[in-house]
């Protein structure tokens, strides 16, 4: 197996340990997704919703206003947040499951050869050449005016300076992907951003300069680029060959590449260092300058080596060295982790957000809670006061207005007492409902009377005994008619006298006898039982009002903003949920999602 080979076989590990990696973390941004899909379509339902009773003017409706106008903050930065990590997955999704290589350079600095040597063994490969490579694909990609157009590369990167394009050029092996940018500064300015996401989505970051004019001031400036990236930076001086003229074994002279002298290389070699040492120490990063690799090599004297000594001194075995690194090392660890990492920092994002909003849904829960307390509360308030008025108006009422029809004496309280009500009613009601003035002026109905007892004027019976005096003349008028009769006729007339007085005193008798009699006396009458129906009445009549009018709007207001509110909570605690499942392990140095 060709050391090429043996890169190819690391890299496919690769590919294997990123679809492991992609299953543990897809699932889980799926169903916060979904979630926060779900809130965004409720919170969007009820962005301009009101309830029909609440006035503007409410309270709560100013917490309404809030945790609306915060949902629709919310669910913008949300969609904001959600283009800027599908933008990075896609160019996740685009690689696939593999490191990403950025290789830049220079117009002729050799970067296409080196990637069509590095994929097909060849430095301009055919048709034939690319087909023949299993699972290695060439490929363009351009943007222009906001379209993104794409296609194949039969043979490979183009290698003349006349076949240059302004695209972004790639292949792809399983675990891998080589993109071959035209630049930073494009001649369009939506391949240039192309170019951009690339690099800063990239693994490992290959600049080549042509060994022939390295270090020149315009490379200087794309490097300050590239370094300000944190990538793991290696700088390629290729073409480092040169042609010398030698005779062969039959007497003609022929020309053959040979490598550059070590000396040479490594003179040039420093001398880029130096150029990466001064902009680091400008950037005040110098430890990406120490950290980036700098190598010499010959993709055309590679291409014809024969020997282990002409493929190292080639300078190829090096760089092939450094990929397979690349997909050994910890930057495969650190790559399978960052979808996850990815995901957790853009759900503590989202949680972050979504604690505002909770925020702004328990303002209004609560400030629900309290209406709904001063509701009851009110309503309280205002049926003792009105109850006091109608014991005073009752009061000050004359016995005549009681001795009047029920329906006339209803109608004397009703019509003393209905500014009462409106006065009474009209601050808390206007404050809170905006169908105040037609619940308002409805008209109380307090005409239904059969609950009162009729007037009546009060008695009470007094009996008088009578006397008689029958006995009393009955023995005077017989002792009268005795005294006269015996006068006038003696013994005899006595008799007859007394006869005749006894008669005469029991007539006298009967008529100044008194007979016993009832006497009916004035003692007063029932209004206070008749005021005390009359106050019950009312008390009744205005509870129910107070009920209709004021309670029950104020309350289907609340519950009316309450379901809603509801549904937002709910969804909001689903995705916290899904948040909360992505968790982050440092003592396993690793992320992972929780079950």
């Amino acid at each position: 197996m060709t050391q090429r080979h043996a890169m190819f076989s690391a890299f496919a590990n690769v590919h294997a340990q990123f679809q492991q990696a992609r299953q543990r973390y897809s699932a889980q941004e799926n169903a916060i997704l979904k979630a926060l899909q779900a809130l965004e379509e409720i919170e969007g339902k009820h962005s301009s919703w009101a309830p029909a009773d609440l006035a503007a003017q409410h309270p709560v409706m100013r917490y309404l206003k809030e945790w609306q106008h915060e949902s629709e903050r919310v669910c913008q930065e949300w969609q904001r947040r959600v283009m800027a990590y599908q933008t990075v997955n896609a160019f996740r999704d685009k690689v696939g499951d593999s490191l990403l290589v950025y290789v830049y350079g220079k117009v002729n600095a050799g970067k296409s050869s080196l990637g069509n040597f590095v994929a097909t063994g060849h430095a301009s490969p055919s048709s034939v050449d690319v087909l023949q490579e299993s699972g290695v694909s060439f490929g363009w990609q351009a943007s222009s005016r906001g379209s993104k157009q794409e296609g194949s590369l039969q043979s490979g990167f183009g290698v003349k300076s006349t076949e240059c394009t302004s695209a972004i050029q790639f292949f792809t092996l399983p675990g891998l992907t080589w993109v071959d940018s035209p630049g930073l500064h494009s001649s369009t300015p939506e391949n240039g951003e192309l170019a951009r996401h690339y690099a800063e989505a990239s693994d490992m970051v290959v600049y080549v300069m042509n060994a022939r004019n390295p270090g020149r001031q315009s490379d200087g400036e794309e490097l300050r680029y590239l370094m300000t990236l944190k990538k793991p930076l290696y700088i390629v001086l290729s073409r480092s060959d040169q042609t010398e003229e030698n005779e062969n074994d039959h007497g003609e002279i022929v020309k053959e590449i040979v490598i550059k002298p070590r000396a040479q290389q490594v003179k040039q070699e420093q001398y880029v260092r130096q150029q990466l040492e001064e902009i680091a120490a400008e950037l005040g990063m110098p430890e990406v300058a120490a950290q980036c690799k700098i190598m010499s090599l010959s993709v055309s004297y590679a291409e014809h080596a024969d020997n282990k000594a002409t493929w190292e001194a080639s300078g190829m075995g090096h760089f092939m060295s450094a990929m397979t690194q690349l997909a050994q090392g910890d930057s495969v660890r650190y790559k399978q982790q960052a979808p996850l990492e990815q995901l957790r920092v853009f759900s503590k994002d989202l949680h972050h957000e979504a604690q505002r909003l909770d925020d702004s849904q328990q303002a209004l829960a609560n400030a629900l809670d309290c209406l709904a307390q001063e509701v009851t509360q009110t309503a309280d308030r205002l049926l003792r006061r009105l109850e006091m008025r109608v014991m005073e108006i009752a009061s000050a009422l004359p016995d005549s207005a009681y001795e009047e029809e029920h329906p006339l004496l209803i109608e004397r309280v009703a019509s003393s007492l209905r500014p009462d009500i409106h006065r009474a009613l009209i601050q808390s009601m206007k404050e809170q409902l905006k169908t105040f003035e037609r619940s308002a002026s409805k008209a109380m109905d307090f005409s239904d009377a059969s609950g009162l007892p009729g007037f009546k004027q009060r008695y009470e019976s007094i009996e008088l005994p009578g006397k008689s005096y029958i006995n009393q003349l009955n023995i005077l008028g017989k002792a009268l008619g005795t005294g006269i009769g015996y006068m006038v006729g003696g013994t005899k007339g006595a008799g007859i006298g007394a006869s005749i007085g006894a008669q005469c005193g029991n007539a006298l008798g009967a008529i100044f006898s008194v007979d016993s009699t009832t006497l009916n006396v004035y003692t007063g009458n029932n209004r206070r039982d008749l005021e005390a129906a009359l106050i019950e009445k009312f008390r009744c009549d205005i509870e129910l009002h107070i009920q209709e009018v004021y309670t029950a709007p104020v309350v289907s207001a609340v519950a009316s903003i309450q379901k809603p509110l509801l549904e937002s909570r709910q969804a909001l605690g689903n995705l916290q949920r899904q948040l909360e499942r992505v968790e982050y392990a440092p003592n396993q140095k690793e992320l992972r999602c929780v079950a």
